[in-house]
């Protein structure tokens, strides 16, 4: 009787064991399938979405459009180099441009004749408008565009300090704005070979150049400098004083956006006409001037 029963306990118990096991391969399988179905989906989205960028000619489809050439800052070719002067003195019949305003800087007709000597001078030297930016915005930092300032040893434009040693800063009259720029820009070509394409700004590579410990204090005029270069190196008009402008990637005129017809304030005023009687009323009102066009009489332009 007892062998019975601890027979049918073990059968129990093993009954037992495989209904736990099958219920927890039931739950396992519910919950498999359950996770599963984002799984799925995820997949699902991404067929649409392969089939839709096919239909629509690929990726390409979406590629933002290619700005024409007049959307760029191009830079000009420079001028051949002109036969190299004597040694003491340069030459340059510099371009010019009317006195005013430069990126908020107001500049007067000596000054401009002194930018545009420099301007010159970096076309002259096969040099990019970048090293001409640079040159300007440093000599008006150590200068004001004065070739005759003078502070102790350092002189001209660029406060050079001759060194007999080595002879750097006495190939020219530091005086000369032509000379002095001349040897302002073999150095920057020297130091910063690759200048043109240096990610840093424009008063980083001046500094390398001048070694004056304070050459952050350029930075204020790097805007003066690049819209002098846009005018006297590319001849291109200087921008208006407190004017933000952005590339344009539609290839309409920069000076109109469209999206300010209506401000967003007013678009979405849903008090403005609140009912079909008041924009019929605000219409009305417009146009009640207006008159069509007969045979006796023209239009009324409203």
């Amino acid at each position: 009787m007892v062998a019975d029963r601890l027979g049918g306990d073990g059968e129990l118990t093993v009954q037992r064991k495989a209904t736990r096991v099958a219920v927890r391969w039931a739950v396992g399988g519910a919950i498999g399938m359950f996770l599963s179905w984002p799984a799925l989906l995820a997949m699902v989205l991404l067929l649409l979405v392969v089939i839709i960028l096919s239909s629509a000619g690929g990726p390409a489809a979406l590629a933002p459009p290619a700005l024409a050439s007049s959307n760029y800052s191009c830079t000009i070719a420079a001028a051949p180099p002109p036969a190299a002067p004597q040694t003491g003195e340069s030459t340059a019949a510099p371009v010019t441009a009317a006195a005013g305003d430069y990126a908020g800087i107001t500049l007067n007709a000596e000054q401009m004749k002194i930018a545009g000597t420099i301007t010159t001078v970096t076309k002259q030297l096969n040099l990019t408008r970048r090293a001409a930016e640079t040159a300007l915005a440093v000599a008006m930092q150590e200068s004001t565009l004065d070739p005759d300032a003078v502070n102790g040893p350092w002189v001209g434009l660029f406060q050079q300090a001759p060194d007999p040693a080595s002879g750097l800063y006495t190939q020219y009259d530091r005086t000369d704005p032509a000379g002095a720029t001349t040897m302002f820009l073999e150095q920057l070509v020297r130091r910063v070979p690759g200048y043109d394409t240096d990610p840093r700004q424009n008063w980083e590579l001046g500094e390398v150049v001048q070694e004056s410990h304070v050459g952050q204090n350029v930075a204020k005029w790097q805007d003066m400098g690049k819209a002098l270069a846009a005018v006297l190196y590319s001849g291109t008009p200087p921008p208006q004083v407190n004017t933000t402008c952005s590339t344009d990637t539609t290839g309409a005129p920069t000076e109109f956006d469209p999206g300010n017809i209506i401000s967003d304030q007013v678009f979405y005023n849903d008090s403005a006409f609140p009912d079909v009687a008041a924009v019929q009323v605000a219409l009305d009102r417009i146009g009640s001037s207006c008159t069509a066009a007969t045979s006796n009489s023209p239009a009324t332009t409203c």
